[in-house]
């Protein structure tokens, strides 16, 4: 009975393309338009990312303006178009480490001098407690955590993502997970 509801044509598969896809498909062809489309779509991603990794919205702005940058001209070798929010989400975390190895060796007087926010979260990200209590996190625990549960990436994509084997991103997810709920408890009480 199915074999023959599928073979009448009453199951019909849509394989036109999406906007997404046809927007990267045009961005591969050099279309500028389609490529600041998408990465609308994703420039709060890329803000939370850059947020949980970095302190300054100055710091913030210079990782996403070079991961655009970045993203733009390699877009070409992009081989599959599904995976591109993994694609810039890397490049993303590897911009803010750049930077925070680059701050090693500058002096920075923010915390002297008040400065006005460039910004306004909505999101309010510093005010949620989960949220604080990640940044507390060691770096190798925090990226695994932040990219699982605020980026929604899956344990195969954070493995791509950061260089790492899935073995190991289910290793420093539980660890994360465990670290997070002592964190927590002692806020808590």
């Amino acid at each position: 009975m199915y074999f023959d509801e599928v073979s009448d044509g009453m199951f019909e598969f849509d394989d036109s393309p999406t906007d997404f896809e046809n927007n990267i498909i045009l961005a591969k062809e050099g279309d500028k338009d389609a490529f600041i489309s998408i990465i609308e779509e994703y420039k709060i991603d890329l803000y939370r990312m850059g947020r949980t990794i970095l302190d300054s919205d100055d710091d913030i702005g210079d990782a996403m303006q070079e991961t655009v940058l970045k993203a733009y001209k390699s877009l070409k070798n992009l081989k599959n178009f599904h995976s591109f929010k993994t694609w810039i989400i890397k490049i993303m975390v590897n911009e803010c480490n750049n930077i925070l190895r680059g701050r090693k060796k500058v002096m920075f007087f923010d915390k002297i001098f008040h400065k006005e926010e460039s910004y306004v979260d909505d999101y309010n990200f510093d005010k949620q407690p989960v949220l604080q209590a990640v940044k507390k996190l060691e770096h190798k625990f925090r990226e695994p955590i932040l990219l699982y549960y605020y980026q929604d990436l899956s344990v195969k994509e954070i493995s791509k993502c950061l260089d790492i084997s899935e073995g190991t991103v289910k290793s420093r997810l539980s660890r994360a997970r465990n670290k997070l709920f002592q964190l927590l408890k002692e806020v808590r009480e």
